[in-house]
């Protein structure tokens, strides 16, 4: 229930971690794939009462020896777990590697186990238990248990990823429906903001923009009905059609009804409803005449001081 309540991986590795101690050791460190395919420190669980130097050794663990054949990096080759028992006899061969026994020594380890982060059959990184107190070891039954873990952790990790994924997707492709900047209009100051009401895995169907425009300035706003690639693709229909047309037409209301007109055009295309204000210069030192259309949408407020 902890990995799967959040879509943050961050949050789901430090929970994964927490998850383990003191339940199944006393330490837990967790490492991720990076893009390079090296592993970086991800996350941390220690007790509450561990020395801070020795905190800050477990954080800065050495990078392991890639030719050892009992180095976290065959976990990750092979997807298949470590186990060391008794640390001081299972780390008394030359092969081993010497930072790792010197580490185990400072820190006092006795046991460790070390399992692979899956997602499907792809490993995202490793998890790393330890235990340094009490006389207790791990075993095939923790390892077991271990194992499980990692496997729920790397799925829950690959989730999260997808998620972050699809979410940025989405907010670059809203992005791109909103003007990057609002122009320097004559007479008027504009201001705009967007604020999705939603949690942002969805592009949404909402729009503004301000152009020129026959006749003045052109500012527009419209909503697109639903979500998701269907509503992106109507809405760039009509964000296009409004800037398009505002050139040609005189006026919001022609405007609107060329939108109108294009949209009707594919039986498939969504309701869309907007609101168009041409801001037209009167004279020298008048203020500008606001002329509104409204399709579906409902008027803007006018607030006076």
């Amino acid at each position: 229930k902890l990995l799967s309540a959040s879509l943050d991986v961050e949050t789901t590795l430090a929970r994964a971690a927490a998850t383990a101690v003191p339940a199944l050791a006393d330490w837990c460190r967790v490492d991720l794939l990076d893009a390079h395919g090296r592993l970086e420190p991800a996350a941390l669980a220690h007790p509450e009462d561990a020395p801070p130097e020795h905190v800050a050794l477990a954080r800065a663990m050495p990078r392991v020896d890639p030719s050892d054949p009992r180095s976290s990096w065959n976990v990750v080759r092979s997807g298949r777990p470590l186990l060391f028992a008794d640390v001081q006899r299972d780390f008394e061969s030359p092969v081993g590697d010497a930072r790792q026994r010197a580490l185990a020594a400072r820190l006092g380890v006795r046991s460790v186990a070390v399992v692979p982060l899956t997602a499907g059959e792809e490993t995202v990184g490793i998890l790393t238990l330890a235990t340094t107190r009490g006389g207790r070891t791990l075993g095939e039954h923790e390892l077991g248990l271990a194992v499980e873990l990692g496997r729920r952790a790397g799925l829950a990790v690959e989730h999260s990823r997808v998620h972050a994924t699809s979410r940025h997707i989405a907010e670059t492709l809203q992005r791109s429906f909103l003007p990057r900047r609002l122009p320097d209009v004559p007479g008027a100051t504009l201001a705009g903001r967007f604020r999705a009401a939603g949690p942002g895995g969805e592009v949404g169907g909402d729009f503004y923009d301000a152009f020129p425009a026959r006749g003045g300035w052109m500012v527009v706003l419209g909503d697109v009905a639903g979500k998701g690639p269907e509503a992106a693709g109507v809405t760039a229909q009509a964000r296009d059609t409004m800037r398009t047309a505002a050139a040609y037409e005189v006026g919001p209301g022609a405007v609107l009804a060329r939108l109108n007109a294009a949209l009707g055009q594919d039986d498939t295309a969504r309701l869309c409803t907007a609101v168009a204000v041409l801001l037209a210069p009167v004279a020298e030192g008048e203020p500008l005449r606001a002329t509104i259309a409204c399709a579906g949408n409902p008027r803007p407020h006018l607030v006076s001081e």
